[in-house]
């Protein structure tokens, strides 16, 4: 009798309080319902609205409304709201059954700016194919000029060495090649003054931004000039403030890769006359080059190794300095830059000295005088690249 009645609450038990713990574990509301809105009140499609820690989500309608059913088995349920461009929200649940969302838009995302031809854009308004370059980056380089720099580090964009050659300059192609007779070569905008040797004479380190400009919409800023694309760069200007010194210094080598290891003098001589032989030249000249080895004459015959006579470890030097300060009304900065490279074959070399004066005067509310003066001088010792000494060509 007495196992009857156990028996009997454990069912009461089974039957009446099992329910209630399940619906202990979650204690809110089995569906969610709410709007998400910017800070305009307007409504956000496509918001994804997920509990966390979970699979189950769904997202907002065209008017940013939504419908969410929590999981029973879930503990303290939390809503993350996600959009692209707006800093996601996490929510938790508790009692409530509707839950309304602003999203704050994400400003780090949206206030980027990209200098364009006719001004300044942020980069969430902009539709035209542009690459901008890290200022900071290009200074950490060890190269002669912007155009170096640059290579690699922009897409759509192909940069290639003419020659090896200290100094020597670079092809800038961008989206191909678009004429055969004519340059290919893009239109070059130094602080809205174009140039055409704009690359080859600025210092990295005077630069404080690049944009590419790689779509035809470039053509209706500056016409048939800009149809092989264009390259702005701003230069470094003046801040108000205390007067501040920059320097920096680089310094570094370079040296050729692996070579294919040349003959000394006797294995020139060796290899020399079995080419000979092969060829049957001892019978008719029996004391051609054979005489070398039968002699003393093979003493005289100078034992060069010329890949170490060409080249050599070639040294690079790198020095900026710059001085920058100003007022409200009054900006400077002066910079200068010294750059040397002696290349990997002896008697190749490259120097240059450039400087750079940016004043800007702030007369009244609408008027304003500035001026940027670049100077730059360079010499470089040249020596022939092809080495076959036609055409005057002696090379190395």
């Amino acid at each position: 009798m007495k196992t009857k009645k156990i028996g009997g609450f454990l069912l009461f038990v089974v039957l009446f309080w099992f329910p209630v713990l399940l619906q202990g574990q979650n204690s809110g509301p089995a569906e969610v319902t709410g709007r998400v809105t910017d800070k305009e009140g307007m409504g956000i499609p496509g918001v994804t609205i997920l509990v966390e820690g979970t699979n189950v989500g769904t997202s907002s309608d065209i008017d940013g409304n939504y419908t969410l059913r929590i999981p029973a088995d879930v503990e303290s349920p939390v809503i993350a709201f996600s959009f692209i461009g707006y800093i996601s929200q996490k929510i938790e649940v508790a009692d409530q059954s509707r839950i309304d969302v602003v999203l704050q838009e994400d400003v780090r995302l949206l206030d980027e700016f990209v200098v364009v031809g006719y001004g300044i854009q942020r980069k969430v308004d902009l539709t035209g194919a542009v690459s901008s370059i890290d200022s900071e980056e290009l200074r950490m380089l060890p190269v002669a000029g912007v155009d170096q720099a640059l290579q690699g580090r922009a897409s759509g964009v192909n940069i290639t060495h003419n020659t090896g050659m200290p100094g020597e300059g670079v092809n800038v192609r961008i989206r191909g090649v678009g004429s055969i007779n004519s340059s290919n070569d893009p239109l070059y905008i130094v602080d809205g003054v174009p140039t055409t040797d704009a690359l080859r004479t600025l210092s990295p380190n005077d630069i404080e931004s690049i944009s590419i400009l790689k779509d035809a919409a470039s053509a209706a800023i500056y016409g048939a000039r800009a149809n092989n694309g264009v390259i702005l760069i701003t230069t470094r200007q003046g801040k108000t403030g205390e007067p501040q010194i920059e320097f920096s210094s680089q310094v570094g080598f370079q040296q050729h890769g692996s070579l294919t290891p040349m003959t000394n003098r006797d294995q020139y001589i060796e290899m020399y006359n079995e080419a000979a032989e092969n060829d049957n030249a001892f019978i008719t000249n029996p004391v051609l080059l054979r005489r070398l080895i039968d002699d003393d004459l093979a003493a005289s015959v100078p034992d060069t190794d010329h890949m170490d006579a060409i080249f050599r470890r070639g040294a690079i030097l790198n020095h900026s300095i710059s001085v920058s300060g100003g007022t409200e009304d009054f900006t400077y900065m002066v910079s200068g830059n010294l750059f040397e490279q002696e290349g990997i074959i002896h008697g190749s070399s490259y120097e240059r000295y450039s400087g750079r004066i940016s004043l800007n005067s702030k007369l009244n509310d609408r008027i304003r005088l500035g001026t940027n003066i670049n100077m730059s001088r360079s010499d470089n010792d040249i020596i022939g690249s092809s080495g076959d000494g036609f055409g005057g060509n002696g090379g190395s």
